[in-house]
């Protein structure tokens, strides 16, 4: 009987125990769960943080894309149709039209042409030597996003034969082309004012050191001049 008694007690303490370490466990599972709970709370409210402070960034960015588009309108006085790259203007000449991307920055060529003649004639040094045909400085720039302007100065030789053998040499310096060309006129039209080389021929529109041969045809000399036909006026 005792022993009967013995086996039932220790039987209840085992399941006493059983029952205690599962009332742990659930406890520490819920612990547990209540934990990652809390966590991934906290991680949310971090996200929707940081979505609300790029979401006000981007709303930033918005309004300042909007307000440069804006002053771009109102200084240009049109809206664009697109966003895209603009296509370059060409001058009548062939050169591409500077544009607002050099405002105010002027490109600045310098170009030198020699010239040699040579002749039986030993005694007339006019018909042999070396001279300066041309130095020409070429300056454009954009004054305005839709107005280029260019001044072209040319310094060159002049010799002038007096008598067999006896010849001076004069300097001589000219504004060849000054003009503003506004090449983004409403309606696709253009203008051109001040002193260039009018569209009479195609010969007549280079300058000496772009011509395909020595001298301008005689044709020309003769018609237009020796350099050519260069107005004040407008295109």
């Amino acid at each position: 009987m005792k022993n009967r008694i013995c086996v039932c007690v220790i039987c209840l303490a085992l399941g006493m125990v059983d029952h205690v370490c599962a009332a742990q466990e659930g406890q520490s599972t819920e612990r547990s769960t209540r934990d990652e709970l809390k966590r991934l709370r906290e991680r949310l409210d971090e996200l929707d943080r940081r979505h609300k402070d790029d979401q006000r960034l981007i709303n930033d960015l918005a309004d300042r894309l909007e307000r440069l588009e804006s002053d771009q309108r109102t200084f240009l006085q049109f809206k664009p149709e697109s966003l895209g790259t603009p296509a370059i203007p060409v001058l009548p000449g062939g050169e591409a039209a500077i544009g607002q991307g050099n405002l105010f920055n002027p490109k600045i060529t310098a170009i030198f042409d020699l010239g040699a003649s040579f002749s039986s004639n030993e005694k007339n040094k006019a018909l042999r030597r070396f001279n300066l045909r041309e130095v020409e400085l070429d300056i454009r720039a954009a004054v305005t996003p839709w107005a280029d302007g260019v001044l072209i100065i040319a310094i060159g030789e002049e010799i002038e034969e007096k008598m067999p053998g006896q010849f001076t040499v004069d300097t001589e310096f000219e504004i060849e082309e000054g003009y503003l060309d506004f090449h983004s006129l409403p309606n696709d039209l253009t203008l051109k004012v001040g002193k260039f080389r009018n569209a009479f021929g195609r010969n007549n529109l280079l300058h000496t050191h772009a011509l395909p041969q020595v001298t301008r045809p005689l044709a020309v000399e003769q018609f237009l001049g020796p350099e050519g036909l260069a107005t004040i006026g407008g295109s």
